[in-house]
């Protein structure tokens, strides 16, 4: 069975500061949410997040044509 193609794509990314309470004070989280999968990464450094969207994107995006 061939995989349907992909003719969209939805990612969600959260950022939020951890609250002054917290041991992380003041360090920024990411989350990066594939919607269709429901898939979760979650990311301290915006460096990594960002490479893994450009991953996602470039593996979606390789096999169509222009």
């Amino acid at each position: 069975m061939t995989p349907e193609p992909v003719d969209h794509c939805t990612y969600i990314i959260r950022a939020w500061k951890e609250p002054a309470s917290s041991p992380e004070a003041g360090q920024w989280r990411f989350v990066l949410i594939t919607v269709d999968s429901k898939q979760r990464e979650g990311f301290v450094v915006i460096e990594h997040l960002l490479k893994a969207l450009q991953s996602e994107l470039t593996n979606v995006t390789q096999d169509l044509p222009p």
